[in-house]
């Protein structure tokens, strides 16, 4: 289970070799199992079902499919959906009537059809994604594979993503909400995702640093438990799975969005950070690759105490509080040098030895990329130094960068940054240039179409040519996409509210409405509220756009 964050953005994720299905399945005919089910389809409210699971139990493996479906082919897919649609609508007619087996046949054939078909979930809710582990490209699961020397599971990996949470079918949708999950892994190969959708630019850039790691995170799961097998999941405790897939999805560290006027973060809740500080003080005692090592003989042999072997620990709760203390150590002896440090700088500043130095070596650490790297100052020590945009890779590759605000950089970093920022905005440059296009061609068309104004210009209504009330509505449309810096102008106006909301693309298709049309904000700084704008045409084929709340807003300001 990965934690929830309540900034969470529907972004494109490449997990390796991964097909899509859709909602609606087209089923061929497969022998004697299609033969025999078409047959019942008519009748098979009074059949009790009996024949249905007689097909099932032919398989003397059927039980462990049911809870692990090891599923490798499109046909075989097709084959184990339509038996498992049959069970499940037969079952579930006389549930009150069935028995303790039937029910749990019930229970498991839905479960894997709400992954599979996307049973009572709305349309278009979500979509499901088949990853094979021995394929995908996905880190955590590329690091399991070269590290862990544990062969990959076959089968395909289900993974459900939601837009919602309410269009998450129970019980499932109760797993989130009494976790706040932002992924829950369910047996060894169902994934279920929250993908909410934010609204400001950087809470997007942080969904799209978070999304990936929840991705990782619940992959690592489904490696494990399908290694282990469906028996040994309950019998294997918490800190072993979330601490193992947390070391290797590397979803235990702070995101954060720093920029000038404030910073964004997203922590992982209190248990996570101890999952994370477990192996970390397991990987300092034991060296990393000793650690990995151990890791994969513990799945192996589903013993996680064989990664206390030659420590004084015999259980999660000793590991916890030795990681505990070894973390007070640890810091605890950052601060003492920090303090002596700053006791150093304080007694060469306040003794006037500073000046008598020509250059001052300073060691640092640079934010982007952590390593330590030479700082030089002349004359004297800048015990400040103010933030500057980097722009770094994203998980998503290179033409997906993200920027964060640093202090301290080395010149490899800016260089990179450099690098990076201008190959991005000649690629988001040559998209807006194709954007532009199209909506000068939507917003011609649509101004043409307004209303006429039939009053006189007053103070409250704004009179401006149709071409330059074509480029302001082409820039309005393309700031509902694109940041103002990168579409070079920030008009006064912006769409409304409900409008934004509601439209998918107001670049090539326009705006439902002309009254109540554009958004603003009052000059009142202390109480600042939205004004809503209309857009006419005059008899001159002038653009007019009236304040539509004027005598609205009087009102307000009289009581």
């Amino acid at each position: 289970m990965k934690y929830f964050s309540s900034f969470i953005l529907i972004f494109p994720i490449l997990l390796g070799t991964i097909n899509f299905i859709e909602d609606n399945y087209l089923v061929f005919q497969r022998d004697q199992i299609l033969i025999t089910l078409n047959k019942m389809r008519l009748n098979y409210l009074e059949s009790d079902c009996h024949e249905l699971i007689t097909i099932l139990k032919q398989d003397p493996n059927w039980k462990n499919k049911l809870y692990d479906p090891v599923i490798t082919s499109q046909n075989e897919l097709d084959q184990q959906i339509l038996l498992y649609d049959e069970l499940y609508n037969c079952l579930s007619v006389n549930e009150g009537e069935n028995t303790v087996e039937e029910q749990q046949i019930l229970h498991l054939t839905e479960l894997f059809l709400i992954f599979i078909k996307g049973l009572n979930t709305p349309i278009g809710n979500s979509r499901l994604e088949l990853v094979e582990l021995n394929e995908t490209n996905d880190p955590a699961i590329v690091r399991i594979r070269d590290q862990l020397g544990i062969p990959p599971p076959p089968g395909y990996v289900f993974i459900r993503s939601y837009s919602d949470i309410s269009s998450i079918p129970m019980p499932i949708r109760e797993i989130f909400e009494q976790h706040h999950a932002a992924g829950v892994t369910l047996f060894t190969r169902y994934i279920a995702i929250l993908e909410e959708g934010s609204n400001t630019w950087q809470e997007k850039s942080l969904q799209a640093r978070s999304l990936p790691k929840t991705y990782s995170h619940e992959l690592v799961h489904a490696y494990v438990n399908s290694s282990v097998g469906t028996t040994t999941i309950g019998n294997l405790p918490t800190w072993f799975h979330e601490g193992i897939a947390i070391y290797f999805s590397r979803s235990g560290e702070n995101q954060a969005i720093v920029t000038p006027n404030f910073t964004l973060y997203l922590t992982p809740p209190p248990d996570y950070r101890q999952y994370d500080l477990n192996f970390k003080f397991l990987e300092s005692k034991l060296g990393k690759k000793n650690l990995i090592n151990r890791i994969g003989e513990s799945i192996t042999h589903k013993n996680p105490e064989i990664l206390f072997t030659g420590l004084d620990i015999h259980d999660g709760y000793e590991l916890q509080l030795q990681a505990l203390e070894w973390k007070q150590e640890k810091d605890l002896y950052q601060t003492l040098i920090g303090t002596a440090v700053l006791f150093i700088l304080a007694y060469l500043i306040v003794s006037g030895q500073v000046n008598q130095i020509p250059i001052l070596k300073i060691v640092s650490i640079c934010e982007s990329c952590n390593k330590w790297y030479w700082f030089w100052n002349k004359s004297k020590i800048q015990l400040y130094s103010p933030p500057i945009r980097i722009w770094l890779d994203s998980e998503l590759g290179v033409e997906y960068p993200y920027s964060t605000y640093n202090h301290r950089v080395c010149e490899t970093c800016v260089t990179k940054s450099q690098t990076l920022w201008k190959a991005y905005n000649k690629r988001i440059q040559e998209l807006i240039s194709t954007d532009r296009e199209s909506a000068n061609q939507t917003y011609q068309a649509w101004l043409q179409g307004a209303p006429t104004y039939s009053n006189q210009i007053t103070k409250t209504s704004i009179k401006i040519n149709y071409q330059e009330a074509i480029k302001k509505f082409v820039n309005i449309a393309l700031l509902t996409k694109y940041s103002p810096l990168m579409v070079g102008e920030s008009p006064n106006f912006e769409f409304a509210t409900d409008i934004i909301n509601q439209a998918e693309d107001l670049i090539n298709s326009p705006p439902p409405r002309y009254d109540n049309l554009l958004q603003s904000s009052s000059d009142d700084l202390l109480n600042p509220y939205p004004i809503l704008w209309s857009v006419f045409c005059d008899d001159e084929a002038n653009i007019v756009i009236e304040w539509s709340q004027l005598e609205q807003t009087m009102q307000l300001e009289n009581i």
